[in-house]
């Protein structure tokens, strides 16, 4: 027989194991459907999705309908090979008419039908190194100054077409970023001189975010 903890998404019925099977839900919610984070400043935000931010790693394209929003630039190879791996890992456990299902819910149906310390141990290193390529990003409330867009379409872990707002926040430290999702648009600002041109409600809600205060 299999040793405890080995069979499909079941840890053994302790304190420990289920620490580890919360552990491992909280890592397919973080790749799946975003996880809460922190900020400096103390505000509670939901991360975007890690594998939305694999997919915009890899090609730097925003979000914005088919073939993504903005100009595109080379291929980032790390994000593919990231990408590549979890298809790998994933498809293992996978039938061929589920490896026609989108990523997130291949990865959900992988982590239910994996060895338990398995699933945690290639889950958490996937969202470590998810997040070594992009950092926290966040949906953003307002009207990109470029082209008037307050809303984009997405797809969440479900497959279903969802509306989502046009700006993003990345935060790196200190450093910020805004960009627009908007089909076509591309609109990019760095730092404090990115906010010039946005409404004061949307600065408020940047600075915020990024624990300061508005100039």
């Amino acid at each position: 027989s299999r040793p405890r903890g080995a069979n499909p998404g079941v840890f053994p019925i302790t304190q420990q194991g289920k620490q580890l099977m919360k552990t491992l839900t909280q890592a397919i919610r973080a790749l799946c459907d975003g996880a809460p984070t922190t900020l400096p400043s103390g505000e509670r935000i939901t991360e975007m999705p890690l594998l939305d931010q694999l997919a915009d790693a890899k090609t730097a394209r925003r979000w914005g309908g088919a073939g993504g929003g903005g100009a595109s630039s080379p291929i980032n190879l790390d994000a593919a090979q990231i990408e590549q791996d979890i298809d790998a890992e994933v498809n293992r456990v996978c039938s061929h008419h589920m490896r026609a299902a989108d990523r997130k819910t291949r990865v959900k149906y992988w982590a239910s039908n994996t060895p338990g310390l398995h699933a945690l141990a290639e889950a958490l290193e996937w969202c470590d190194r998810i997040r070594a390529l992009s950092h926290i990003k966040v949906p953003l409330e307002g009207v990109c100054p470029m082209c008037g867009a307050e809303q984009v379409f997405r797809y969440n872990s479900e497959g279903e077409r969802v509306v989502t707002p046009a700006l993003t926040i990345t935060l790196d430290g200190p450093r910020l970023t805004i960009a627009c999702g908007a089909d076509g648009c591309g609109h990019t600002a760095h730092g404090i001189t990115g906010l010039e041109n946005l409404n004061s409600e949307t600065k408020t809600a940047i600075m915020s975010l990024a624990g300061t205060t508005v100039p």
